[in-house]
């Protein structure tokens, strides 16, 4: 929905200043008409680029509470608004928008940091509290929404980009999925691995029903909907269940000329008479792209960035034909056990918990920056809160059966979709797109300077990975501390992850 950008600690004409530096920096997550939009304090100031969604008239931002005391700059959506207007008006909150954004200042107010607890949705919030001089800074249960933090002597700065800190701090802090911030000091506030497994008699029937819950909420809106469609049993099921809905949903297609993909997709929607665009690739477009969608999605793992790069052109496609709303499959594959190295892994738990947890600086980072480097705000259902906390403590038989993988997403809509559908393959989208190893050798074949002492540490062995470390650092963004994909997994020849035996050195954890 926006970027946000925050300042506290400091006299009101600096933090201002600081606050228009860091949403420059992300002008395209929001309308160019409402960019900079900025409210200062004197020790303070708050502000966003507004990619207007919700009440798009009156939603400017940041937006106080009714008594004046908070104010709030808010990226994302919360889904269940409309019932938490209801608790806080009868609370005896006044509202003068129809935003969640209020709903979310309204019910600070009136809860405190428990709001937290009451969100259904993807965000990402900062808000001030003008009496008491303090702040309060919170992220969605899996980071589909980011946030990011530094210091910079007295005084705090919060963005949802590095690149708006990185000219102005030195160490840059995520604030990490299911967290919340306050004056410094962050708690965690939701933790999957501590809630307890949801029994059900078929769990088949609940799997369905809180999926269709996931992505009924989610096109609830009057704008038009795009579906980014591969054909695959994820987003064929979202794409499904959005028709159901919606009024006005539109699949769009990646590929090169011939890919599987596009003979799947476009077969689907004909037979359902489904609106389609096909978004056309071109080796000579994803190349000259590559250098730059590294550090723009701020990746520096090749899959990452390659991903990213294809990903791209989909949600620029939307945004020409005026979509802002677009859902997609994410998600799915490390929570439903969906790649073939689950079937090879000896602790395939283990190896989902590892990749669900790092979604928010993996795939989920690949969503967000794709589709708001597009002004486009992604959705992703098979994170919704509900359906991540039923369906991450299923039985692994129920997501691996008999060497079919994503088990019960496919029996749970078995009928709906046709047998091409529920039955495909995983196919890995350089192969489903057709791009191959395309970006990969292009990307070997570039000579980079490098630090060797830096890349040991990070494992950085291949012209490849050298590669996009260095377009990485270049634009300014911080060395990383960590690789966030090599845990149990290594790159095999086509930049793609293989199981690492149990011999060796480093295990999933």
């Amino acid at each position: 929905m926006c970027g946000i950008a925050a300042t506290i600690g400091g006299p009101e004409d600096r933090c201002r200043s600081l606050v228009l530096k860091m949403l420059r920096a992300i002008a395209y997550r929001g309308d160019p008409e409402h960019f900079g939009e900025v409210r200062s304090f004197p020790f303070a100031a708050l502000g966003t680029n507004r990619l207007a969604i919700v009440d798009r008239e009156n939603g400017t931002q940041p937006v106080p509470s009714d008594d004046g005391r908070y104010w709030v700059a808010f990226n994302g959506e919360i889904y269940n608004h409309a019932m938490l207007r209801r608790e806080l008006e009868l609370a005896g909150a006044r509202f003068t928008t129809a935003t969640d954004t209020e709903v979310i200042v309204q019910g600070y107010r009136v809860w405190g940091d428990a709001i937290v607890d009451r969100l259904d949705g993807q965000f990402a919030f900062v808000i001030i509290d003008t009496r008491a001089r303090s702040w309060f800074a919170a992220r969605d249960p899996m980071g589909v929404k980011p946030l990011y933090w530094g210091r910079q002597g007295d005084l705090t700065l919060i963005a949802s980009e590095q690149k708006c800190l990185a000219p102005h701090v030195g160490d840059i802090h995520t604030l990490r999925p299911g967290h919340v911030l306050a004056d410094g000091r962050s708690r965690r506030y939701f933790d999957l691995e501590r809630l307890p497994a949801e029994n059900s008699e078929n769990p088949v029937a609940r799997f369905r029903s809180l999926m269709t819950d996931a992505v009924r909420k989610r096109v609830d809106t009057d704008l038009p909907v795009a579906v980014m469609f591969s054909g695959g049993i994820d987003s064929s099921v979202v794409l499904h269940l959005a028709r159901q809905f919606h009024p006005d949903v539109t699949a769009f297609t990646l590929g090169f000329p011939g890919a599987a993909d596009l003979e799947v997709a476009s077969r689907y929607c004909e037979e359902f008479n489904v609106p389609q665009v096909i978004c056309s690739l071109r080796a000579e477009d994803v190349i000259t792209l590559l250098p730059w969608i590294g550090p723009a999605a701020e990746f520096f793992e090749p899959i990452d960035a390659m991903d990213a790069c294809v990903a791209y052109f989909g949600y620029h496609r939307a945004r020409q034909l005026g979509f802002k709303v677009a859902l997609c499959g994410e998600g799915s594959d490390e929570l439903l056990m969906g790649y073939d190295l689950f079937r090879e892994h000896p602790q395939p738990r283990e190896l989902m918990r590892y990749r669900v947890h790092n979604l928010h600086r993996t795939d989920v980072q690949r969503v967000d920056r794709a589709a708001m480097l597009n002004r486009v705000e992604a959705r992703v259902p098979f994170l919704d809160r509900a359906l991540l906390r039923f369906a991450y403590h299923l039985p692994i038989n129920l997501k691996l059966w008999d060497g079919t993988s994503k088990w019960i997403l496919r029996e749970a809509f078995r009928g709906d979709l046709p047998d091409y559908i529920t039955d495909r393959p995983k196919v890995r989208m350089p192969d489903g797109t057709g791009l191959h190893r395309l970006l990969y050798d292009h990307a070997g074949r570039q000579a980079v300077q490098f630090d060797a002492a830096a890349h040991a540490a990070l494992r950085i062995e291949t012209p490849q990975q050298a590669y996009f470390l260095r377009k990485y650092l270049d634009a300014g963004l911080p060395l990383p501390r960590e690789r966030f994909r090599q845990r149990g997994l290594d790159y095999n020849a086509d930049g793609y992850f293989r199981f690492v035996t149990a011999q060796d050195k480093h295990p999933v954890s």
